[in-house]
C-alpha cells in the first residue's frame, strides 16, 4: 500500500465519523419524560387502545345480564268482522257486529330467567378475566420496553464518556504521526477503534428509537417524536433482589391463583355447568296465560274467557343441547388440567432461567469496574507517552469495552428473566 492509499481512507473515515455524529444528535433535542413501571402502568390503562376497547366489551356484557333478566312483552291481538250480512255493514263495530280481543303473558318456567341472568353474570365475568389477561400481556411488554431502555442507555452512556477520550487520543496521535513519532497503520487502527465505537453507538440509538416507538404505541402516545420517555428504576432494589428467596413451589400456587388465564378457564367451567342447568330447564315446556274476550263471537255475548297453553314435552326434551353441555364441561376441565401443567412449566423454567443467571450475577466481582475507570486515564497518558505500545493500548480498549458491555447485558437479562416471573407467574414479585 502507498501514502495516498492511507490518507485517503483516513478521509473516508473521516467523512463516516461525521455523517454517525450528525445522526446520532436525535435524543438529545427531544423533550424528556420520567415513568416509572407503575406510572407506565397507570398511564396504559387510561391511555391504550385495546384496553379500552376490551372495556367496552364489558360494558356490553353488564349490559346482557339486564337483558337476560326483562319480562317477556304481552301480547295482544284484535280480531273485527269484516263484513256483516244481517246489517250490510262493512267493519261493523256497534253490538250487531263481533269484536275479540286477547292479551296473553309467557311465563318462563323452571328457573330459565334466573338461569340466564346466571349466564350473562358469568360472561361478564369472562370478559373482566379477558381484559386482565390482556393488561397482563401489555403490562409485560411495556415493563420490559423500560428495561431495555435503561440498560440501551447505560450502554449508551459508555460510549458517550468513552469515544471523546479516544477522540483526544487520536488528535495526539496525528500530532504524533507527523513528528514521525507513529506509523501510519497505527493511526489507522485507532481510528478503525474509534470507527468501531461509533457505529456500534448508532447500532444502540437506533434500539432506544425503536424502543420508545414501542412504549409510545402502548401509551397511545400521539406526540411520537417530540417526547421521550426516560426510565425511571430502583438500581438498588434490582441489584440486592434474590429470587432464591422464593420457593418453586409457593410461585406455582401463586400462579394458579393469580394467572387470569387459569381463572378464565375455572370461569368456563362455571359458564358450561350453568349453561347445563339452563339446558335442562328448557325440557322444562313454558305456560302462556291469556284472557279473552268477544262481544258476540261465542255463545254468549260479552263472552269472558281465560286460556292457559302449554307444549306437551313427548318428543323433544332438549336431549341434545344437554347432552353437549355435558361433553363441554369434561373437555373444560381437561383444559384447565392442561393449563395448570403448562404453567408449572413455564414456571418452573422461567424460575430456573431467574435462578441461574442471579447467581452467576451475584458471583461476580464487580469491583474490577472502578479499576477500569481507573485504568483509563492512565493508559491514554501512557500511550502518549509512549511507555505501551499500539497493540497494548487496543487490547485494552476492547477488553474494557467488552466488559463493561457484558455486565450490562447480564444486569439487562437478569432484569428480563426476573420480569418474565413476573408475567407467568402473574404477579409482581420484582417490582423495580
Amino acid at each position: 500500500m502507498n501514502f495516498s492509499f492511507f490518507v485517503k481512507l483516513i478521509l473516508v473515515f473521516s467523512f463516516i465519523f461525521g455523517f454517525i455524529n450528525v445522526e446520532a444528535q436525535s435524543l438529545s433535542t427531544n423533550d424528556t419524560l420520567n415513568l416509572s413501571p407503575s406510572e407506565a402502568e397507570k398511564l396504559f390503562v387510561e391511555r391504550n387502545m385495546s384496553v379500552l376497547s376490551a372495556k367496552y366489551g364489558i360494558e356490553a356484557a353488564k349490559s346482557a345480564v339486564k337483558q337476560a333478566g326483562l319480562w317477556s312483552n304481552p301480547n295482544i291481538s284484535i280480531e273485527q268482522n269484516i263484513y256483516n250480512q244481517y246489517t250490510g255493514k262493512f267493519f261493523d263495530f256497534t253490538s250487531s257486529g263481533n269484536t275479540e280481543l286477547q292479551l296473553q303473558q309467557l311465563f318462563l318456567l323452571a328457573g330459565k330467567r334466573s338461569k340466564q341472568v346466571k349466564l350473562a353474570e358469568l360472561n361478564v365475568k369472562s370478559q373482566e378475566l379477558s381484559l386482565l389477561d390482556l393488561l397482563r400481556s401489555i403490562k409485560n411488554r411495556i415493563r420490559e420496553d423500560l428495561l431495555s431502555d435503561f440498560y440501551l442507555n447505560n450502554a449508551l452512556h459508555f460510549y458517550d464518556s468513552t469515544i471523546p477520550n479516544l477522540k483526544m487520543t487520536i488528535q495526539s496521535a496525528e500530532k504524533n504521526y507527523q513528528n514521525k513519532l507513529l506509523l501510519l497503520s497505527e493511526l489507522i487502527r485507532l481510528k478503525s477503534l474509534l470507527f468501531t465505537l461509533q457505529d456500534e453507538r448508532l447500532d444502540i440509538i437506533n434500539q432506544i428509537d425503536q424502543v420508545q416507538a414501542d412504549i409510545k404505541v402502548i401509551l397511545n402516545d400521539t406526540t411520537m417524536n417530540k417526547k421521550v420517555y426516560k426510565p425511571i428504576l430502583d438500581t438498588a432494589l434490582i441489584s440486592s433482589f434474590d429470587i432464591t428467596y422464593y420457593k418453586f413451589e409457593n410461585l406455582v400456587e401463586e400462579a394458579y391463583k393469580s394467572r387470569p388465564d387459569i381463572q378464565i378457564a375455572e370461569n368456563t367451567i362455571n359458564y358450561e355447568e350453568a349453561n347445563l342447568s339452563l339446558q335442562k330447564s328448557l325440557a322444562v315446556p313454558d305456560l302462556n296465560i291469556g284472557l279473552r274476550w268477544s262481544r258476540a263471537g261465542s255463545y254468549i255475548p260479552n263472552y269472558w274467557a281465560v286460556n292457559f297453553a302449554i307444549d306437551l314435552p313427548f318428543f323433544n326434551k332438549n336431549q341434545g343441547n344437554i347432552e353437549i353441555s355435558q361433553s363441554s364441561i369434561k373437555s373444560d376441565e381437561m383444559n384447565l388440567k392442561q393449563l395448570k401443567k403448562e404453567v408449572e412449566k413455564d414456571v418452573l423454567t422461567s424460575y430456573n432461567k431467574a435462578v441461574e443467571i442471579n447467581n452467576f450475577y451475584k458471583s461476580i466481582d464487580k469491583s474490577f469496574i472502578s479499576h477500569y475507570n481507573d485504568l483509563v486515564k492512565g493508559m491514554d497518558d501512557n500511550f502518549e507517552k509512549h511507555n505501551i505500545t499500539m497493540i497494548e493500548y487496543i487490547d485494552f480498549y476492547e477488553s474494557y469495552r467488552t466488559s463493561m458491555l457484558q455486565l450490562n447485558q447480564l444486569m439487562n437479562d437478569r432484569a428480563m428473566a426476573l420480569e418474565n416471573l413476573n408475567f407467568v407467574i402473574g404477579k409482581n414479585i420484582f417490582n423495580p
